[in-house]
């Protein structure tokens, strides 16, 4: 613009819109880590979940020997494996003598008489990967609230990302097209050089 006071209130504009995009940028980045590190405290749980499971298969085993039926312990091993059905999506299956295997995206989480320690490695932007012990491929969670979280962490969050990096290259590219058609308060242009193109 001629006027001296609109070409402040566009350099006072520009700056505001960029300001509020690296706002967004650190906040979406906030909100990846803090997902992963939700992650982890439920890895816990299920590890917990995991051990109690297989605890009272043991104990199932040992007191179902003399013929009669664990119901009460039946009945906690139940919950448990409810409960650790809503962090994680599993599959379970019970064998003749009454213990129960449980697995989770093709991985063993309990076995017979042994419970399988899940892990998560978190990296320095807040992606997180998910292992099971004594088995060597990640884990990607189809459901429950740990593949909730997963998906805000590894999907949801980076596309944003990526879509608002787009949205700022765009104003960028149209700012600098405007800039190359204008006149500067000291005149028309005697030349001119950039680092991007103007098409």
């Amino acid at each position: 613009p001629d006027d001296q006071v609109l070409r402040t209130g566009a350099i006072q504009s520009s700056q505001t819109l960029s300001g509020r995009f690296n706002e967004l940028s650190s906040s979406l980045i906030d909100v990846r880590r803090d997902s992963a590190a939700q992650v982890k405290a439920q890895v816990e749980k299920v590890n917990a979940l995991a051990e109690q499971i297989s605890g009272y298969n043991r104990q199932i085993a040992a007191f179902e020997s003399s013929g009669v039926t664990a119901n009460d312990l039946r009945d906690q091993r139940d919950e448990a494996v409810k409960s650790l059905g809503n962090l994680i999506n599993i599959t379970f299956s019970e064998s003749q003598s009454g213990d129960i295997t449980v697995l989770t995206n093709g991985a063993m989480l309990v076995g017979k008489t042994k419970a399988y320690a899940m892990s998560v490695e978190v990296d320095t932007t807040g992606g997180a990967t998910l292992r099971v012990q004594g088995n060597p491929n990640p884990i990607v969670p189809k459901s429950g609230s740990i593949g909730g979280l997963l998906q805000i962490s590894q999907s949801l969050v980076p596309d944003l990302l990526e879509r608002m990096n787009g949205l700022a290259h765009e104003f960028i590219r149209e700012a600098n097209r405007a800039h190359s058609t204008g006149i500067p308060a000291t005149g028309p242009f005697q030349s001119l050089k950039g680092i991007h193109s103007i098409q």
